[in-house]
C-alpha cells in the first residue's frame, strides 16, 4: 500500500491501476482503522477506468471516513472514471480536487471554515431564545368584521 502522511492530520494514498484498486482500498481501510482519524487524499492518477469492486471500495472508504469525522478527497481523477461515477449516480457522493496540493488546500480551508462555523454557531446558540422559542401566531385569511 502506497500511503504516507503529508500533514499530522492528513494522509495521502496513491492507488494502482485496475484490477488492484479494490484490494488496495481494503488494505487502506485496515491501515486507517489502526490509526487516529485523519483526513484522506486518494490519488487516482494511475486509475484510468474504475471497476464496480473499486467503486464499492471507495464507497466503504468514504463511509469509514464519515463515521470517523474525517474527509475523503479524490484527486487526479481520469475523465473515464468521472464519467463512470456519473453514470452510476455517484459523482456527487465524492469530493474532488485536481491534484494533491489543491486537495490539501481544500482540506485546510474546510477545517478553518468548520472552526469558524462552530464558533459562530456557539455565539448564535448563546443568543437564542429559550427552548421552544416564541409561539407562532395563526393568521386567518378571512377579514375580521367590526360591528
Amino acid at each position: 500500500m502506497n500511503a504516507w502522511p503529508i500533514e499530522p492530520d492528513v494522509l495521502c494514498a496513491s492507488l494502482p491501476a485496475e484490477p488492484r484498486v479494490q484490494p488496495e482500498l481494503a488494505l487502506l481501510r485496515k491501515h486507517l482503522s489502526e490509526r487516529e482519524p485523519s483526513h484522506l487524499i486518494v490519488d487516482l492518477s494511475r486509475v484510468e477506468i474504475i471497476s464496480s469492486p473499486g467503486i464499492g471500495g471507495l464507497l466503504l472508504l468514504r463511509q469509514m471516513q464519515v463515521e470517523r469525522g474525517s474527509r475523503l478527497l479524490l484527486c487526479n481523477v481520469a475523465l473515464a472514471t468521472k464519467c463512470i461515477l456519473r453514470v452510476v449516480g455517484l459523482e456527487s457522493v465524492f469530493d474532488y480536487a485536481e491534484d494533491k496540493m489543491e486537495a490539501l488546500r481544500a482540506l485546510r480551508h474546510s477545517t478553518r471554515s468548520t472552526d469558524e462555523v462552530s464558533s459562530v454557531s456557539r455565539l448564535r446558540d448563546a443568543r437564542q431564545e429559550p427552548r421552544g422559542g416564541p409561539r407562532p401566531v395563526a393568521l386567518s385569511a378571512d377579514p375580521v368584521e367590526s360591528t
